[in-house]
């Protein structure tokens, strides 16, 4: 299930205890929406999310790409249960949270793999990279399931584990390693959310820097941010034209038996031309 063609530049985190919300979530212009059974539901109400997010599903229109569910850890008492709550559910995701080593995620893959005969959906697996340990296992977490689709950094857990700020060198450098982590597994990298809702400008700064470091999407914690990122994570008009004008010169020059050119004063070989049609698969992507 390695690079699936689900588009992640959006995720949408809602929680699934909330009806309202999770209908409106579902039908926004969000890539995915991740409902939540873990930090976003007190612990004396898991039962009852559970109950509402199944009823949710039933009577929602869905209207985004992906429909994930972030189930409690598994040093928790609930994630069983939150798995088999899935179960008959037009969920077609799983989000894992807190995992710490390969094995938790293998644990997972093999409880979904059992309850297919239970009505569970053939879902995906997304990993989340919170803590130091999983940071330096997150190549191997990355790779523990073939059900991985996306690896996500958690960026709260991980400053309340190391004592280091949001905004510094440190969680940066963790930041940088989950999405190289994810690039040599084959799978999505997402980022971490951008807390400050009424921060605009802070988010397209924020997002626009992990779009630097390899991320293709982000967590998203109201609609009102979904636009940016979709800005953020997708190529310019001005990437496009130009993608378009080295790939058609390219194509030109291989079509007389010639092999790296100058276009427009820059070099073109054959990495850079995967460069450019990733710009342009994008664009086609979005308009599935």
């Amino acid at each position: 299930m390695k690079r699936d063609t689900v588009l992640r530049r959006s995720q949408l985190v809602t929680p699934a205890a909330k009806s309202g919300v999770i209908a409106k979530a579902l039908a926004s212009a969000a890539d995915s929406v991740v409902l939540d059974l873990e930090d976003a539901v007190p612990a004396d109400r898991k039962a009852e999310a559970r109950s509402v997010l199944a009823r949710a599903l039933a009577d929602a229109t869905i209207r985004v790409g992906e429909v994930a569910v972030r189930i409690n850890g598994l040093h928790t008492d609930w994630w069983l249960d939150d798995m088999r709550a899935l179960c008959g559910l037009p969920v077609s995701s799983i989000v894992i949270p807190k995992v710490r080593a390969p094995g938790d995620v293998v644990c997972i893959d093999r409880v979904a793999h059992q309850l297919r005969q239970h009505g569970l959906a053939e879902v995906s697996l997304q990993p989340m990279i919170e803590t130091p340990d999983a940071v330096l296992q997150a190549m191997a977490i990355g790779a523990a399931s073939p059900r991985n689709v996306a690896l996500l950094f958690g960026i709260g857990d991980y400053i309340a584990e190391t004592g280091m700020r949001f905004g510094t060198a440190g969680p940066e450098l963790a930041r940088a390693q989950v999405a190289l982590a994810a690039h040599a597994a084959g799978i999505d990298p997402i980022d971490h959310v951008w807390p400050h809702v009424k921060d605009a400008d802070g988010l397209v700064r924020n997002a626009e820097a992990g779009a630097a470091l390899g991320y293709v999407g982000k967590w998203a914690i109201h609609p009102a941010q979904i636009d940016a990122l979709h800005a953020a994570f997708m190529p310019t008009a001005a990437e496009l034209a130009e993608a378009r004008r080295i790939v058609n010169a390219y194509e030109a020059s291989v079509a007389q038996g010639i092999g790296a050119i100058l276009v427009e004063g820059q070099l073109v070989d054959e990495a850079v031309i995967k460069i450019m049609q990733g710009r342009l698969a994008m664009e086609t992507a979005d308009h599935k």
